[in-house]
């Protein structure tokens, strides 16, 4: 998962595991629209076109 991402997806998922956004990456930015989720700890799962996946954590205050 080095350099442009074509053709991936997202999750963000809560510290249960479930999935509270999802969608495609598409164009340079994406925003995820997180304002209504609880403060907490999340998990960022980018899926590229070949299935490669890489989980970033992230903190929402």
């Amino acid at each position: 998962m080095n350099g442009e991402l074509r053709n991936a997806r997202y999750a963000l998922l809560n510290a249960q595991g479930v999935v509270v956004r999802s969608g495609n990456l598409t164009g340079d930015e994406v925003v995820i629209e997180t304002s209504e989720l609880v403060s907490g700890l999340y998990l960022l799962r980018l899926i590229d076109e070949t299935g490669a996946t890489k989980v970033v954590t992230l903190v929402k205050e």
